[in-house]
């Protein structure tokens, strides 16, 4: 028996720290130069500066609600959990009507017993994580009698 694999969004990855920084940076710098535009102007152009704050508020935020998202693959089959705006939604593939399954680049196809194919889109991760969750599915695949998708 296997033990269940987790797959949750890394935000430990460079990519996710450097727009988060950026993010911040221009936030700050936004918010600056507005008070010292209404400081010695005495008006501000609004449509452009709330365009501005916003752009940086969502790179300051940056990924926001791919937190939440995550994968478990286990004996019994694979559970994709998604958070959005309106509450969480969960979505569960059983091995029983599973024919075939595998990760190209940043999507788990899942290819069900009657022949159409489902992309799920994984959450942030590291090519290290992504490998092994390729080598967890190699296995788990070979010990199910499934074929694994290259």
């Amino acid at each position: 028996m296997m033990e269940k694999f987790d797959v949750k969004t890394d935000m430990g990855l460079p990519l996710i720290k450097v727009v988060r920084f950026v993010g911040t940076l221009f936030l700050g710098f936004f918010i600056g130069a507005i008070f010292m535009i209404y400081r010695f102007e005495g008006s501000v152009d609004w449509m452009s500066t709330s365009t501005v704050i916003f752009a940086s508020l969502v790179m300051a935020l940056f990924p926001g609600s791919r937190i939440k998202e995550h994968i478990i693959v286990d004996e019994e089959g694979i559970t994709f959990f998604n958070y959005d705006l309106f509450g969480r939604k969960k979505k569960r593939f059983v091995w029983q009507k599973i024919k075939a399954v595998g990760v190209s680049k940043n999507v788990l196809e899942i290819k069900n017993s009657i022949g159409s194919t489902e992309n799920v889109k994984l959450p942030i991760i590291s090519r290290k994580k992504r490998e092994e969750l390729k080598e967890y599915l190699k296995q788990l695949t070979d010990s199910k009698g499934l074929e694994y998708l290259k």
